[in-house]
């Protein structure tokens, strides 16, 4: 709904107060009736426009199951209050808790298997270690039995020594790299074990790590049995009752916000211009006995009808607990100014539907016909009068032609 109306300023000289001491038709035309005047001024008028809405919640959500199953609880109807995070109902959990109850165990399970395999790695490394300082002790023994060997080879070449005396240190020489082969072949046996205990590790770390999301995930399921409320607010629809199966997306309650209101205005697109986020607009609220409430405009978003012509300006209401969603609220705005000559609005009066003043003319009363243009009640702004024209404030008994004559204190003024 849109109404105007319009504020004025403008410079009018008033006049003083007189009488009428004329009480008939007679007596006015043979007696000068002493009026009150003033002048027809240059003048503007700021139009105002009425905008009509109502207070929504800001924040509006569609409470829905996010897991499948019966609702076992929902302590909530329409009209009670609830606040961030508040428990609200359930859903049938046993299914989730034996998965939750399932995945730990995994997990646990999982663990215990990284921590042995991690063992199995320290165990093997020890084991690489020792067959590493073998095989040194093995080269060693090799290196030093092949260098007797060569030597006792030379003294047998001289005669010095006896050819028994020469292959046992030969024998001795051969089972020296013989027990070298061995401890190389030992190394690499280790080698190949630490290699696989750290494989196995690995293995069992993702296994733990896989085991570790299960376990999560499953709780978190298990937490999403619960039906919770995403902000302070008010239940405004139940969907669903006790018993009833939902599946993950099934409406369970809606909630609006109490604590963040807005007020939506619509706005024609003439007036759109009026309309400038960050400045603040005086509401008032019909049912709570024309309360005005300061607000912010925090925006103007064109109308989703099509064709509308219309906008929709959102105004940020501040907390008041007696203020709820759904409550009517109206506005007012400057518009646009209109200039033009003003008189009192008290000046024009009508003679056969005609709108009009009544001018002072050589000492006689002379309607004026008019075009309203604007007005507030007070002032009126109308085409169809020069300004500087002295004009009658009670024309209600004046006649076109009366003998009329200005008050002195008028008269002074125009002085």
């Amino acid at each position: 709904m849109r109404k105007v109306s319009a504020v004025v300023a403008v410079s009018i000289a008033l006049a003083g107060c007189g009488a009428h001491p004329a009480s008939d038709a007679r007596l006015a035309s043979t007696a000068p009736q002493l009026i009150r005047w003033a002048i027809a001024k240059p003048a503007h008028v700021v139009q105002t426009v009425e905008l009509t809405g109502s207070i929504a919640a800001r924040h509006v959500a569609v409470v829905a199951a996010q897991q499948s199953g019966r609702v076992e609880t929902l302590s909530v109807r329409e009209g009670d209050a609830v606040t961030t995070g508040e428990t609200i109902g359930n859903l049938d959990a046993a299914t989730y808790v034996a998965g939750a109850a399932s995945a730990a165990g995994t997990e646990e399970a999982a663990n215990a298997a990284t921590h042995a395999a991690q063992a199995d790695i320290a165990d093997a490394d020890a084991a690489l270690s020792g067959t590493e300082s073998s095989f040194d002790a093995a080269a060693a023994s090799a290196s030093n039995a092949l260098t007797h060997a060569r030597r006792i080879a030379s003294l047998y070449a001289q005669g010095a020594v006896s050819r028994e005396f020469r292959d046992d240190a030969v024998t001795a020489s051969d089972r020296a790299q013989a027990g070298l082969k061995a401890s190389e072949a030992a190394i690499e046996q280790a080698r190949s074990a630490a290699a696989s205990a750290r494989a196995h590790a690995a293995m069992a770390t993702g296994q733990s790590i896989a085991a570790q999301g299960d376990a999560q995930q499953a709780s978190a399921n298990l937490g999403q049995t619960r039906i919770v409320a995403p902000f302070d607010g008010v239940v405004t629809k139940r969907w669903l009752d006790i018993g009833a199966y939902a599946s993950p997306g099934t409406p369970i309650v809606t909630i609006e916000s109490t604590g963040e209101l807005d007020a939506d205005l619509s706005v024609p697109e003439e007036d759109a211009g009026a309309i400038v986020p960050g400045a603040r607009l005086a509401l008032r609220l019909d049912a709570l006995g024309d309360r005005i409430i300061l607000a912010r405009i925090r925006a103007l978003i064109p109308s989703s009808a099509e064709n509308s012509h219309q906008y929709v300006a959102t105004l940020e209401v501040p907390y008041n607990r007696s203020v709820l969603p759904g409550m009517f609220v109206r506005a007012r705005v400057a518009a646009r100014t209109i200039e033009g000559v003003g008189v009192p609005a008290a000046a024009v009066t009508s003679r056969v539907g005609q709108n009009g003043v009544f001018i002072l003319d050589d000492g006689r009363a002379t309607f004026q016909p008019v075009i309203v243009d604007e007005g507030d009640g007070t002032t009126t702004i109308v085409n169809g009068l020069a300004a500087g024209a002295h004009v009658a404030l009670d024309p209600s008994d004046l006649h076109d032609g009366d003998a009329i004559t200005e008050s002195p204190q008028t008269a002074a003024m125009s002085r």
